[in-house]
């Protein structure tokens, strides 16, 4: 599970706001296993099955657990959780570069759908 030690610990945006629910229903958490280490990354919707989020965050990644429908990290009961631990589900633009981040692009493919609701949606794309 996604979870942060307590409030103490926990480093967010310098001079952020909490969201509040449904406020972003296309934002995905990510928590991405490496070998060694993991790490918390966010993402957004662009299917039902598709996540889009930077290179970096998916580079040398050996699992990542996807949570959508919470604004809060330490609160998961309604939201839900997906795990992709296919590498080949794990797809990083092919011209990415680590060294000057060019390319910073990086897609999850789940292997369940997402149920859309009031609090998780996909992002709108413009026309």
């Amino acid at each position: 599970a996604v979870s942060a030690q307590n409030d103490e610990d926990f480093v967010g945006i310098s001079g952020g706001i909490f969201a509040k629910p449904g406020q972003f229903p296309f934002q995905a958490a990510l928590l991405i296993k490496k070998e060694s280490s993991s790490t918390l990354c966010g993402g957004s919707i662009i299917s039902e099955v598709w996540i889009i989020t930077a290179a970096h965050c998916l580079d040398t990644a050996k699992s990542v657990q996807v949570v959508v429908g919470t604004e809060n990290i330490r609160k998961l009961d309604n939201a839900q959780k997906f795990l992709v631990s296919n590498t080949k589900n794990i797809i990083i633009h092919p011209k990415y570069l680590k060294t000057y981040f060019n390319n910073d692009v990086g897609l999850l493919k789940l292997d369940t759908k997402i149920k859309f609701s009031n609090l998780v949606s996909m992002i709108k794309f413009p026309k």
